[in-house]
């Protein structure tokens, strides 16, 4: 009895662990999207402004880059890494 309320334990710790992983790569996701999100508002406020700078072309195309780069970084994470925690605490129930 007491070693099944053991490995009872040792589960249940177990969840919890790969819950608070499952928490720190959403955590990451959505500060990815939250940057995306930041960038394209700059590029929006960029191109709404009515600059005639020569260099605002530039400067857009560069925010944009970066928004892509951490939207592919969300769905990355959001990918492979979410689902192998998923498929773990689903192992583990």
């Amino acid at each position: 009895m007491a070693k099944q309320a053991q490995e009872v334990e040792e589960t249940l710790g177990l969840i919890a662990q790969a819950q608070a992983e499952y928490e720190r790569i959403m955590e990451e996701v959505r500060g990815y999207c939250q940057k995306a999100r930041e960038l394209r508002q700059q590029t929006d406020e960029l191109r709404c402004s009515g600059s005639t700078n020569p260099q605002e072309p530039t400067e857009i195309s560069k925010l944009m880059e970066q928004a892509d780069y951490f939207k592919h970084l969300a769905v990355q994470k959001d990918g492979h890494p979410r689902l192998e925690i998923l498929r773990h605490i689903d192992s583990l129930a």
